[in-house]
């Protein structure tokens, strides 16, 4: 649009010049004319295109409360207590277990309540009972994922099941590259989130040993790069960037900074026209995990995800997670491939329950804002 307005001003400029010396009236109507279409060319050249351009400013919008979010968190849990066992646990793998028992704190209830006991375990035991486990295996993301369900529920995190996952977890970090996982940068950033929501601090060597992970294009990806900025390809994706940039924001970078800003202008850039994301540029159909994860980067960085920014054909972001719920109240992974997505479903929980304006610095106080007065399980400290 801008060459095109500027094409006609330059054209009208031209056709006045050459009849100007008749005098007529259509010359000078032109002359008229053309500092009009100048100014439209100028403003034209130097206005942002939406979305893509010009400074970034977070939304400031308060939300109103939604009956369609609070509908959809109570059927995916429905769902994920149809999931439940007698052992407590809705999946086989402990560190699932625990992301279910996290997930359900942040929707507001008792993972170790009776509604989430179906016999002598409840879904928070199921969580412990893997702590051992999830200790031994030696992964800083299947240990942070048993972390932030003790210091979601207020357990002790230094004896939960018997381990001390603190100390488990920062046992793992290498100085010499500021990594908690030393290939997953997925794994990497639940570290961290786990650290900062059992009130931890964050070595200083962490923050821009990720940022060095960013890719040109702005995004972040799973693969750690062992020799960042050497100029061989290294791809990223929407999912790890959505992570990072909480994980970023959590361990204290400013939403402002730099690479934040280019993370989110990716963001808006790889968003598709349903208003969802897919994992890549090379996977570019619409999941619900690529999407949950996306907004839970917006939010952290203090964006709204139903601002104008992020809505396409009159949908915003959040309808767009939506809209991959099915029936049963589970998050289907894709909306071409029938059946739940327990990943799905716990991931979209997170987003759909959090608050906004959100603050990733107190997750805690931010994320779970019923803990502090519901009665005390017995994993609680005294």
């Amino acid at each position: 649009m801008n060459d095109f307005i500027f094409r006609i001003a330059h054209g009208v400029w031209r056709w006045s010049r050459r009849w100007a010396t008749v005098g007529s009236s259509d010359a000078r109507g032109a002359l008229l004319l053309f500092p009009l279409l100048l100014t439209l060319s100028f403003t034209a050249m130097v206005t942002p295109a939406p979305d893509v351009q010009g400074p970034l400013v977070p939304s400031s919008v308060q939300p109103l409360l939604s009956p369609e979010r609070e509908a959809a968190i109570q059927a995916a849990l429905e769902w994920l207590l149809n999931q439940q066992q007698s052992d407590g646990g809705v999946s086989p793998n402990g560190d699932v277990n625990c992301e279910a028992a996290w997930a359900v704190v942040v929707a507001g209830q008792d993972p170790d309540g009776p509604a989430w006991t179906p016999g002598a375990m409840s879904l928070l035991d199921a969580c412990e009972t893997a702590a051992a486990t999830l200790v031994s295996s030696g992964d800083a993301g299947r240990i942070a994922k048993a972390l932030r369900a003790a210091a979601a529920v207020q357990a002790d995190p230094r004896d939960f099941g018997g381990q001390d996952l603190i100390a488990a977890l920062e046992a793992l970090y290498d100085s010499t590259t500021g990594f908690y996982h030393p290939g997953n940068l997925f794994r990497q950033n639940l570290a961290v989130l786990a650290l900062v929501e059992a009130g931890r601090p964050i070595p200083p060597e962490v923050i821009p040993a990720m940022l060095a992970q960013q890719r040109p294009n702005g995004e972040w990806g799973w693969p750690i790069d062992p020799t960042p900025g050497d100029g061989s390809p290294a791809t990223g994706d929407v999912d790890t960037t959505g992570r990072t940039i909480h994980a970023l924001v959590a361990a204290g970078l400013a939403p402002s900074h730099p690479a934040i800003v280019r993370a989110i202008r990716r963001l808006i850039l790889s968003q598709n026209q349903d208003a969802a994301w897919g994992f890549s540029e090379t996977h570019p159909i619409s999941n619900a995990d690529s999407t949950a994860l996306a907004i839970e980067g917006l939010l952290a960085a203090s964006w709204d995800p139903r601002a104008n920014r992020f809505q396409k054909n009159g949908v915003h972001a959040l309808q767009a997670l939506l809209s991959f719920q099915d029936a049963s109240g589970a998050f289907r992974w894709r909306k071409d491939i029938p059946g739940a997505l327990m990943m799905a479903t716990l991931q979209s929980i997170p987003v759909l329950a959090a608050p906004y304006p959100y603050d990733a610095t107190t997750l805690h106080h931010a994320y779970f804002p019923t803990i502090e007065n519901r009665v005390p399980s017995p994993h609680s400290r005294p």
